[in-house]
Order: C-alpha cells, then structure tokens, then sequence
C-alpha cells in the first residue's frame, strides 16, 4: 500500500521533496532503496539516521543519488538527505549549527533562484532547539525560497501548549506555514503531528501529504513543488536489439543468400573490413533491429517475492490500523509482521552476500565487487553537480563547467603575469638604483 502510494504522488510534474524518520537507517536501507529507486524523488531527508563515521558509504548509498550527512553517533540522532544525480546543489556548512542536528543544502535550478533545502531533527528533551532553529532560519535572506522538513517532536494538534506557541511565533516571523495537517506518528495509544514541511512560498507547492509506510511508526511525508521546465526525473534510456522477430535460421539464411564478391576482391584490408560490417549490420538491423528502452527500477537481489509481499501486507495492516484506531489486534498484526521483515530482511541479506563470497573465493575482481557491495569503499558519502557562474549566466552543462575550469588553470599564471606592475629598466646594468640594492 505504502509503496505503491508513494510512486503515484510522484508521477506529477515537479519536483518532488520526502522526509522519513528511519530510528536507524541501516537496518530499512534495502527497503528505503526500493521506494527511492521507484519514486525517483528531487531529494529525501532522513531524521534519527543513528550513523556515525564507523559505517561504511556503501552501506547507505543509493545508486543515482548523492547523499551529504551530519551524523550523531550508533545510539541516536543524526540526519542526511538523498539528493538525485541530475539535482545541482552546495552544501552549506556555514548554515549548519552545531547546536542542532541539521543540514542545510542549497539547490541550483535552471531558470530559477536557488532553493535553501533544510533538514531538522530535534530530540524530545531538547529545550534549547527553538533558539537555535531561529538563529538558523535567521541566515537565511528573506527573498530565497525555503523548504524544511524534519522530525520537530513539537505536536501540531496541541496548540495550546507554551512549546508549539513559541514555535508558531517562529514560524510566523519568518513567514513560514506548516503543509501536514494529519497525524505523521502512530502507536497503539497515540497520534501525533511532529513530523513537518515548512515553507515560505506555499504557492509554489502543489500537493503534500503523508504516505503510510511501516518502516517505523512514523509515516513518510512529502510535498510537491510547482515544475520547473528542463529539470529533474528524466528517465533512463537505453538502446537494444529487439529479437523478437530473430532466429538462428533466418539469419543463416540471410547470410548464405549475400553475394560476398565485392568483400573476396578487395585488395585493401580497410576497404574489405567497411565492406563486411555494412553488409552484416544491414542483415542485422532487418532481423533485429534497435530500439529505446526505459529502465525499470531493481530491487535490492536479496529482496525476494516473499518479502516483497510481506510489504504490502505490513503496510495495508498500518493503513487499516489507520482507519480503525479502536482495533489492537491490527496493531498487534502490523508489529509482527514489521519486526518479522526485518528478521527476514537480514537474513536473506547474509546469506545472498555469504554465497556470492564463496562463489567468487577465487575471482578476486569478482569478490572485491562484493566486499565494495558491502561497503568496503573509498568513495565519499557526498558527491555534488558542479554549477559555475559563466558569462554573468548559471552553467549547469558539465562539458562547459569542465572547459572553464581547465581554461582558468591553464591561463591563471599568465593572467596574473599580465597584472604586475611593469618595471622599466629598473634592475638593467645602467639603473642607478643597483648600488642602492647592493650596497
């Protein structure tokens, strides 16, 4: 249910922005790359990752995505965001606190002032967050548009409590408004809204909303900002040969029928060679010719049909919990099935990665794929777009960012040559001024 909801808010024109409050990334990343893989969002932040430097980048990469983080440490906390590859961003470390657990990036859109994306956790017991938020948000023009998204742990529907009245006092100074409306934590006793997406140009957003997804029991939240033309999302193509008219007897057939003289009575081997492609490429375009198509999104090799469908059961027992609050044993259902994926999540995970080991013990290129599978790698967590400005105009061509680049570091020298002073004859044999240097 969950999933299949997800993909469809997705299917619109815009871009599309997520948060999900994981407790602990590393045991739902299988799953999360499943939902991000399909969805193809802009960007998904993660509150409470519950990371520190000890875990490898494999571990929490998503293929296609960039993912910048602040961590915290194995017992709590922490947040990151999945930024998709066609996404140019920066960022902004000189916005971060260290007072709050937070990450600021600046996204760069074609045709369009940047976007300050910001993602927020605060732990229950922090009674210093607000004053913190508020210096943050405080750096920030007031002309740049702004997204926020994060577990706040301040609940929308008690507004009369001193907490949420300083936070709105906030919220209003900076012109920001709250999109969720609806209950994004869910146990057997409580239902609240401490899960939030802030923005000061609400006229830019074209739908928001919770997503029930049983990962943990808090709910996926999401909101769509206005398209912007030329921009993220764009499917991977691929080019092949369709075999579906193609057996080996007419293609022998084809072959054999061929009047191959003109090949036979070349006397240069170049000529002779052109000559045999072009005949062979046209019988095989006839038989087998190209076409375009769209890759469809994987899952993770270890997430067999049986997981798969534990799912969707896990997820339609959160949405009918949902819809009948008053029924425990459906809680008690979604509990079981939850705890029972995660179990199962981990052991097909070790055994797949324990056969391919074994498979390839004596391949060593082969087994170094998999321990990188693992996360035995040297690449970075944050991998950004570079965007320069070209001109007085934003270039967000990588073939033109890397052409400027490479002219300025080849011509910086001269160029700095160029605005020396000049020095007639200062130093020349007539100068008078080498007495007054040597002596």
């Amino acid at each position: 249910m969950g999933l299949q909801k997800s993909v469809s808010v997705t299917k619109g024109k815009g871009l599309h922005f997520m948060h999900f409050n994981t407790r602990s990334l590393l045991p739902k990343i299988s799953e999360l790359r499943c939902l991000i893989s399909d969805a193809k969002p802009a960007a998904v932040a993660i509150s409470e990752t519950w990371l520190d430097e000890s875990v490898p980048d494999n571990e929490i990469n998503i293929q296609g995505y960039a993912v910048p983080c602040h961590d915290r440490d194995r017992e709590g906390g922490g947040v990151c965001v999945y930024v998709h590859n066609d996404i140019a961003f920066n960022n902004r470390l000189d916005l971060q606190s260290d007072c709050l657990e937070n990450l600021w990036l600046e996204i760069l859109l074609p045709k369009t002032k940047p976007i300050f994306f910001g993602v927020f956790y605060r732990p229950p017991d922090d009674t210093k967050f607000l004053t913190y938020f508020e210096d943050s948000i405080s750096k920030i023009r007031s002309d740049c548009e702004m997204i926020i998204m994060g577990d706040i742990n301040i609940d929308c529907f008690k507004k009369e409590v001193s907490l949420f009245k300083d936070y709105l006092h906030i919220l209003n100074l900076f012109d920001l408004r709250q999109l969720i409306t609806t209950a994004t934590r869910i146990t057997d006793t409580t239902s609240t809204c401490i899960d939030h997406i802030l923005t000061n140009n609400p006229e830019k957003m074209c739908q928001s909303g919770t997503i029930s997804i049983g990962l943990s029991d808090h709910l996926l939240i999401f909101c769509t900002r206005k398209a912007v033309r030329g921009q993220v999302g764009q499917h991977r193509v691929i080019n092949i040969r369709s075999t579906k008219n193609y057996s080996k007897d007419i293609f022998l057939s084809k072959l054999s029928s061929i009047n191959w003289s003109s090949v036979y009575k070349c006397t240069d081997v170049n000529h002779a060679w052109d000559l045999f492609s072009t005949i062979l490429l046209k019988i095989i375009d006839d038989i087998a010719p190209m076409k375009q198509i769209r890759l469809k999104s994987r899952t993770e090799p270890w997430m067999d049909d049986t997981i798969l469908d534990s799912i969707r059961t896990r997820d339609q027992l959160l949405y009918d919990f949902k819809e009948d609050r008053s029924n425990a044993d459906l809680y008690k259902q979604y509990c079981k099935v939850r705890n029972k994926i995660q179990r199962d999540i981990k052991r097909a995970k070790a055994e797949y990665f324990s056969s391919k080991i074994d498979e390839h013990k004596n391949n060593p290129k082969k087994l170094w794929q998999q321990l990188k599978a693992l996360g035995y790698s040297t690449k970075t967590k944050e991998q950004c777009k570079v965007v320069l400005e070209i001109d007085g105009e934003t270039c967000f061509d990588s073939t033109k960012v890397a052409d400027h680049i490479n002219t300025f570091y080849t011509t910086v020298a001269s160029n700095l040559v160029k605005k020396l002073p000049l020095t007639k004859n200062e130093f020349s044999t007539d100068s008078k001024k080498i007495p007054e240097v040597l002596f």
